[in-house]
């Protein structure tokens, strides 16, 4: 499949051009301008490549489709999913991230995710949330995702390698068993020390689920 990218660059400076203040609105903020921009585009060249897709991102400040937007054939949405991820997407607190889905569905736009698989700060501490990323997976699937893109550190891959591991088998098959390939990781990564290991992360994730702990990717990011 081939993709040209029609997104903006990351950042919160916005046109300050009449035009583009027409376009936004209370609702969907900045969507107007990235999206409608986006398909004046397409509407021009896309007949042209009719086998590219035109991914823009759903993210920060337009998430959701403007008013009364009418998709044009190749434009795919890459929806970016962040906030607290102590929590699946399916669970109380991502709301707003499962309208975010099901508003792009609604249109029949071809879906595609954005996901932080490692945490910007704190980065040489795992990250104990390989069960909620498979049900998030679960969830991506569900609602006819075709395409995963992770970001990644390469400084980490020793204390989140469970992390990595546990999202590249999932994507091949969202309905495996989190811990057969949790305890599978652990024996042959860590041999005579697995029971250990597979202690330090019980104790960590029973913390953040007891206390109620939020796991996000930077101390300020939002959902």
């Amino acid at each position: 499949t081939n993709f040209f990218g029609l997104s903006s660059n990351e950042g919160r400076g916005r046109s300050e051009h009449d035009r583009c203040k027409t376009l936004r609105d209370s609702n969907s903020g900045q969507s107007g301008p990235v999206f409608f921009f986006a398909k004046q585009i397409i509407e021009r060249v896309g007949s042209l490549f009719p086998e590219v897709y035109f991914p823009v991102f759903s993210y920060d400040g337009y998430k959701f489709p403007p008013k009364d937007f009418v998709a044009p054939k190749g434009l795919m949405i890459n929806v970016a999913v962040g906030g607290d991820y102590s929590k699946a997407i399916t669970e109380s607190g991502h709301e707003r991230t499962r309208r975010q889905f099901e508003s792009w569905a609604e249109l029949k736009v071809p879906l595609f995710v954005f996901s932080y698989t490692s945490k910007m700060y704190f980065s040489q501490l795992p990250w104990p949330i390989f069960r909620n990323t498979l049900r998030n997976i679960q969830y991506y699937h569900d609602m006819g995702v075709i395409g995963f893109l992770g970001q990644v550190s390469g400084r980490n891959w020793g204390p989140n390698g469970l992390h990595y591991y546990m999202v590249s088998k999932a994507l091949w098959n969202p309905d495996l068993d989190v811990e057969a390939v949790f305890e599978d990781y652990c024996e042959k990564g860590f041999g005579p020390a697995a029971e250990d290991v597979k202690g330090y992360y019980g104790t960590y994730w029973n913390a953040v689920k007891t206390k109620n702990v939020p796991i996000k990717r930077s101390p300020d990011a939002g959902g």
